[in-house]
């Protein structure tokens, strides 16, 4: 048995399969790591673009992004913002 970090909301796998729980996890974490910052900015740029945004256009993301933009997040709670986003899109499964 092995096991894959998934992105639910994508159905992407961006590590290969591994023999550890725990080594799954740590791509997982390693994913949400380098991705988080990425995330952020494009939240950032994304509001800064718009008067008056319509969170409804936004994918799995809207609410998290409505945060952002309704408590004035600076560039960290952002990243904050998205690391837990991106937690809550990952699955680990059995392969």
């Amino acid at each position: 048995m092995t096991y894959q970090f998934t992105r639910v909301d994508s159905k992407s796998r961006p590590f290969p399969p591994r023999k550890s729980h725990l080594r799954a996890c740590r791509d997982a974490g390693d994913y949400v790591d380098s991705t988080a910052p990425v995330v952020a900015q494009g939240w950032l740029v994304w509001l800064e673009g718009v008067d008056d945004p319509d969170f409804g256009e936004r994918e799995s993301d809207y609410d998290y992004v409505e945060l952002v933009y309704r408590y004035g997040c600076d560039e960290g709670e952002a990243v904050r913002l998205a690391r837990r986003w991106l937690w809550d899109q990952i699955e680990i499964v059995e392969t």
